[in-house]
């Protein structure tokens, strides 16, 4: 029995491993023509192709880091939140408690 799942594990990491490797090579099919078009579009430029992926990194890069404040931002929110609701269940108790005495 642990031979048959070790078997269809492997069959299984085998699949994804070809899946994994046309997914990229199809990846690497799309930029390869992506570039061949702005290099035609450039004049033969290819300092401009550089050029243009480099801003497009430079704009990822920012839209990261602003993903990363606001993600801090909430988390800080949310540990607020989280005292806060602590707190107010203290304080019910510590009140419910007087109020039964």
């Amino acid at each position: 029995m642990d031979d048959k799942k070790d078997i269809q594990t492997k069959d299984k990491q085998q699949e994804e491993r070809k899946a994994h490797a046309v997914a990229l090579r199809g990846w690497h099919d799309r930029i390869r023509q992506e570039i061949e078009q702005l290099v035609e579009a450039y004049g033969g430029n290819h300092d401009e192709v550089i050029e243009a992926y480099r801003q497009a990194e430079q704009a990822a890069n920012r839209r990261a880091r602003r993903l990363e404040r606001q993600a801090i931002q909430a988390k800080h929110e949310w540990q607020i939140a989280n005292y806060e609701l602590r707190l107010a269940k203290d304080i019910l108790e510590d009140i419910q408690r007087r109020q039964s005495r």
